[in-house]
Parts: C-alpha cells; sequence; structure tokens
C-alpha cells in the first residue's frame, strides 16, 4: 500500500469523526476541498475555497474540477490517482477582488492528497490551498532589486569591492588588487587602509567604521596609491545590502578616480585667481556671465560705475543694464554668443549709478571645459562716450560741409554758365569787331598808306599789330576757359585711351613750319598710353613744344628732347600735391636749349597772364603754360620745371600711370 495515501479506517467513531473532520476543514485558514476519485466530482468546499473560486457551495458540489482548473493541470491531477502520489503546484496564480472592486493577482501552493476510505484504491482527494503571495512578491522584489544592482555595477566607472556586514574586506577582490597591486593576504580586514595616503587613512577608518555602525550610506574622497606607485584621487560611494529579516547582509562600494578631475578643478581655480587679479588690476570693465546671462564675476571698476554691490549685481543679468531702445537687439545678439559659443563685439549704452548712459564697445568670448562645455562668458565693456560723440559730432560736420560742398559745386555750375556765355561773347560779339578793325585797317593801308603822312601810318600798323595780339588773346581765353569748364568732368570713367607718341607727331605736323624756319632739331623718345581727353593733351604738348621754339638763344638752332618714364609712388622727386598717393605716374619730360629763367619765379610761370619777358622780345599772351597746369589737374596730375637762366629748361608732366 503506498505511504504516500492516506486511509481512513471505518469504526464505531465514524460519525464522531466525520464531524470532527468537518469541523475542521471549515475552520482551518487554508482553502480546502475534497473531490470524488475518479470522477473528480467535488464532494466538500470550506467558505475559503468558494470565496477563492468565487463559486457557492451548491455551484461546486457534484461538478467536475476540470471545469475550474485549465487541461493542463486537470491532466497533473489524473495522474494523482493514477500513481497514488501527492501533486504540489506552486505559486498558482489567481485573479482576486478586492474590497474596493478592483482585481489583482495572489499567488497560491496547491497541493493534491489522495485519500483510501477503505483499502488501498484512493476514493477521494483532498485539496488544499495556501496563500504564498508575500513570499512570491518578496522573491520577485528581490530579484528585481538584484537586476538593478546588476545593471548599475556594469554601469559604474570604478574599482568594485564588498565588505562583510562587519565593514571588514574578506574574499576575493580582483577589482580592489588590480588598482591597488595588493595581494589577498594584504588586503583582507583593514589591510586595505595601507595604500591610502598617511594623511587620509586615519579620518577614513573613523568615517567608514561611523557609516558601519549607523547602517548609511558612506561617502568619502582619499588618495590612494595606485599600482606602480601614483597616487591618485578617489571618490568612495559604499551601500548596506540586507538580507529579509533587516540585517546588513555585505556592503558593496566603489572607487572612482577623480584624480584628472580634480587637477583640471585645481588648475581652473588658480585660472581664475590669476584672472581675478589681472582683472580687478586693469581700468576696463571686465564681467563674466553664466550659461543663462546672469553675473558670475565683476571687477571693481564695474560695480564703481553701477554703483551698487556684488550682491545687487549678480542677481542681474546683461540686458538689465542695457538702454531700453537697445535691450532687445543687443540681448538676442548676446544671448545668441552664449548659445553658439562664438565671441562677439558691439556697442551700446550701459546703465550708470546715476541713471544716465554712456556708450561702452563690449568684447566678449566664451570659456569653456575640456569637454566643450561653457564655464562661463567672459568680456570687458570699453569707454568709448566721448569717441562716439566725436564721431557723431565729426558726421554732423561731414554732413555740413557736403551740404556746403554741394552749395559750392551749383555755384561753380554757375560760374561755368557765366564762362560758356563769356566764351560765346568772346567768340562772337568781341571776335566780330575785331575782325571789322583789322579788315578796315589793312584796307586803308593798302589803299590810302601812300596818301597819309609817315606817322599815320606808323600808327594803323601798330593798331593792326594790336589787334592780331587781340585776336590771340581771346583765342588763348576761349581754350583756357573751356579747359575749367571741362574740369568738373575731367573723370577717368570719361577717359579714352591716348597715345602720346601719335598726338606729338600731330603737333610736329602743325608746327612743322615753324621748325623748318628756326631748324629746330626734335627727338622723340619713347612715350606712354595713357587715359586722358585727346584734345587736352593736344593743347598741353602743343604749348610746351611751342614755347621750346620760341625761347631760344639768339644765334643757337633750338635742340628739342621729348622723353618719358614710369615713377613709383612716394618717389622723392614727385610735386608734393602728389607725394601722398599709393599710384604711380608717368613723368613727361619736354627738354630745350633755350633762354632758360629764374626757378624763384616757378610760380609766376604757371599763373595767367605770368611773364617773365616783355612782349618785344618774345610774342605770347601768357596763357599757355596756365593752360597746361590745367589740363594736368584736370587729369589728377601735376606740372613743374627746373631751369636756369641761359642753360635752358626742362618742363615735367605728371599723369596717372
Amino acid at each position: 500500500m503506498p505511504d504516500s495515501i492516506l486511509h481512513i479506517e471505518s469504526n464505531e467513531n465514524g460519525p464522531r469523526l466525520n464531524r470532527l473532520l468537518a469541523s475542521v476543514f471549515m475552520q482551518v485558514p487554508s482553502a480546502m476541498a475534497v473531490v470524488q476519485w475518479p470522477e473528480l466530482t467535488f464532494v466538500f468546499a470550506n467558505p475559503r475555497y468558494q470565496t477563492l473560486f468565487r463559486r457557492s457551495s451548491e455551484q461546486l458540489n457534484g461538478r467536475s474540477i476540470k471545469e475550474v482548473w485549465p487541461e493542463s493541470s486537470a491532466y497533473a491531477i489524473d495522474r494523482v490517482g493514477e500513481s497514488g502520489k501527492p501533486l504540489t503546484i506552486a505559486e498558482y496564480p489567481i485573479e482576486v477582488q478586492g474590497s474596493d472592486g478592483g482585481y489583482r493577482v495572489l499567488y497560491y501552493q496547491f497541493v493534491f492528497q489522495p485519500i483510501a476510505v477503505e483499502g488501498d484504491t484512493p476514493t477521494h482527494l483532498v485539496i488544499q490551498a495556501t496563500d504564498v503571495s508575500e513570499q512570491v512578491y518578496a522573491r520577485q522584489q528581490l530579484e528585481q532589486s538584484q537586476d538593478r544592482f546588476g545593471a548599475a555595477i556594469a554601469a559604474v566607472q570604478g574599482t568594485l569591492w564588498t565588505n562583510n556586514p562587519r565593514g571588514e574586506m574578506e574574499g576575493a577582490q580582483p577589482g580592489w588588487a588590480a588598482l591597488t597591486g595588493q595581494s589577498y593576504d594584504e588586503y583582507q580586514g583593514y589591510g586595505w587602509s595601507r595604500v591610502v595616503h598617511p594623511d587620509d587613512a586615519l579620518p577614513t577608518i573613523r568615517a567608514w567604521n561611523e557609516a558601519v555602525q549607523e547602517r548609511r550610506m558612506f561617502v568619502f574622497e582619499h588618495r590612494v596609491r595606485a599600482k606602480g606607485g601614483r597616487w591618485g584621487q578617489f571618490t568612495i560611494r559604499a551601500i548596506p545590502l540586507f538580507d529579509r529579516e533587516g540585517a546588513i547582509r555585505e556592503w558593496v562600494g566603489v572607487h572612482t578616480d577623480v584624480t584628472q578631475q580634480r587637477q583640471a578643478e585645481a588648475a581652473l581655480r588658480e585660472s581664475e585667481e590669476r584672472f581675478r587679479i589681472m582683472a580687478d588690476a586693469t581700468p576696463t570693465l571686465v564681467w563674466t556671465c553664466n550659461p543663462d546671462g546672469s553675473f558670475k564675476y565683476v571687477n571693481p571698476q564695474v560695480l564703481a560705475y553701477l554703483g551698487m554691490s556684488e550682491t545687487q549685481v549678480f542677481p542681474l543679468s546683461y540686458t538689465d543694464l542695457l538702454h531700453p531702445d537697445e535691450r532687445e537687439s543687443v540681448g538676442l545678439a548676446f544671448r545668441q554668443a552664449i548659445q553658439t559659443l562664438q565671441p562677439y563685439t558691439l556697442e551700446h549704452r550701459l546703465r550708470k549709478q546715476d541713471g544716465s548712459y554712456r556708450w561702452f564697445l563690449a568684447q566678449g568670448a566664451p570659456s569653456q571645459y575640456p569637454n566643450g562645455e561653457l564655464f562661463a562668458y567672459v568680456g570687458s565693456w570699453i569707454d568709448i562716450h566721448e569717441q562716439k560723440l566725436s564721431a557723431e559730432r565729426l558726421e554732423q560736420e561731414v554732413a555740413d560741409r557736403t551740404r556746403e560742398l554741394v552749395k559750392l559745386n551749383r555755384a561753380l555750375e554757375r560760374s561755368n554758365e557765366y564762362l560758356q556765355q563769356f566764351a560765346y561773347v568772346a567768340s562772337h560779339d568781341l571776335q566780330e569787331p575785331l575782325r571789322k578793325i583789322q579788315y578796315f585797317g589793312g584796307h586803308v593801308l593798302e589803299q590810302y598808306g601812300q596818301l597819309l603822312p609817315a606817322p599815320a601810318q606808323d600808327l594803323l600798323r601798330r593798331m593792326q599789330n594790336a589787334s592780331v595780339r587781340m585776336a590771340n588773346l581771346i583765342r588763348d581765353l576761349l581754350a583756357y576757359s573751356k579747359l575749367s569748364t571741362q574740369s568738373l568732368s575731367a573723370q577717368p570713367q570719361n577717359f579714352e585711351s591716348v597715345a602720346l607718341k601719335e598726338v606729338v607727331a600731330e603737333v610736329l605736323n602743325d608746327l612743322e613750319l615753324t621748325i623748318q624756319a628756326r631748324k629746330a632739331q626734335i627727338d622723340v623718345g619713347e612715350l606712354p598710353t595713357v587715359l586722358a581727353d585727346r584734345t587736352q593733351m593736344q593743347q598741353l604738348l602743343s604749348n610746351l613744344m611751342g614755347n621750346a621754339l620760341k625761347y631760344t638763344r639768339p644765334g643757337t638752332d633750338p635742340a628739342v628732347q621729348i622723353g618719358s618714364r614710369l615713377v613709383e609712388a612716394h618717389a622723392s622727386h614727385l610735386p608734393a600735391s602728389l607725394s601722398q598717393s599709393d599710384k604711380p605716374y608717368w613723368e613727361i619730360w619736354v627738354t630745350d636749349n633755350g633762354i632758360g629763367f629764374q626757378e624763384k619765379y616757378l610760380d609766376k610761370l604757371f599763373q595767367m597772364f605770368g611773364r617773365l619777358h616783355g612782349r618785344s622780345q618774345y610774342e605770347g599772351s601768357g596763357i599757355g603754360l596756365a593752360t597746361c597746369k590745367r589740363v594736368a589737374e584736370n587729369h589728377n596730375g601735376a606740372i613743374t620745371a627746373r631751369s636756369e637762366p641761359g642753360q635752358g629748361a626742362t618742363f615735367l608732366v605728371y599723369l596717372p600711370g
């Protein structure tokens, strides 16, 4: 007979025993039921069982157990009767409705015990259900805690170690051994303290013992001699792990190397101290801001300007000190500079302690940690108030001068209009009577000269000569006035490329009879092509070559040389008006072997009607060289001359290269 089958023998105490069993079934704290074997129909179920499965006694009695249990479990129950061995189903989940109407899952352990009332064959199964929910929940929480702890340990960047409940290191500690080079025997117990810096060992042990006694987290920092003899700075965090009874099972800790971080912090503190010393000593207003724009540091000069203390300044932001008209635009630029870690330069006004505002040049740049994160935004304010006001005054003066220049240009335009009117009068109203004087005077001399006395004839000849000079003077004045009116439009964009060698050839062709009559020798060298007004270039060279042929020494054939060279900017021999220009110039010379002149009269030479010799010696209107000067100036150039009496003269024309 199998020992696992519970036998109930029938005797004279049967009724009393049945009542006893029924009473036990009804009062036990477990859910219990009896089913008929092999039919597996319910014979009895105590109240706890009925509540557990939410069925009444009437709903269970005579019903098959398979209506309550899933098929897989019912199959296992079938085997209980066949094998005669009890069946235990551990941690079976059942959804139970609470008093609040909600449902929650409870876990039960079911035991199916076969019973034989008569003989060895099971006739019934006793089912007992025990609530094991608390144990299941505790185990699940422990498993979750262990999983989280394992994940945390895996994520820790440091050296992991464990201690027994008394706070002593025991067992294998591969992390600590790798860090310090200590062997098992060396680090056991409190042996680990031998590699802690002597100045830190006793404070560490004292703080550790207090944490162990108070059963709380241990947080500390000390120096440890690592393997190889290097001292490093480490932070320690250790926590106690408790068992179900609340006793400490073990301590788990981690050493994290913060040596580089502490060195960086020390270097940063040293750098900040140097910065403060320099910033406090400079007359410039120096400040630093946090990433949110609030002030981190201001030097005494800032406090003096604002008339505030540090406690008043630090709650403020950069934009709080700006002029209302600039607060939005400057604030936006400042925030963008911080966000993008870019330097910035701005001009804006800052409020002073008396409520007034002054202009400052603001400059700033980001100061970053080695990882690129912003530590502070460092900047300065330089007072430019006086320069700003001066610039505004200068701008006003420039505007005033511009208006005056416009007025002068308009006056000049009117003057040119008058000159053009004069030119019209000179070319028409003056020349017409002059031509009649010449005509009638010549006619009188030709027809009636023999009838007139000699003095009268001399007077008529003088009148004729004077009229010729007058005609030449009017012609030269017309040419000069035309150059004056052209000076306004004499701009490079209005010029054309002019080959000066071609212009010289045209001038020589015009002077051919004079050259032949005076037996002059003309030597023409290399000449450039320049941007110029061709007609004015012809006037310039015609006047210069005409003078070279005119002012000759008696008994000497004229010899004239024409040439050029390129002169670099700022050359020492450039005329003063061109010495500041950054452009090179063409130097064009016309040299003769004539009478020459004293250079002290050089300024007079280029003036209107400036003459160094009388008309009886050399004919001329005194306008030719003034015309040459006007042409050179119209082309942003200059003209000068070098000479000695009796040694000839060299006229130098400078035109932009």
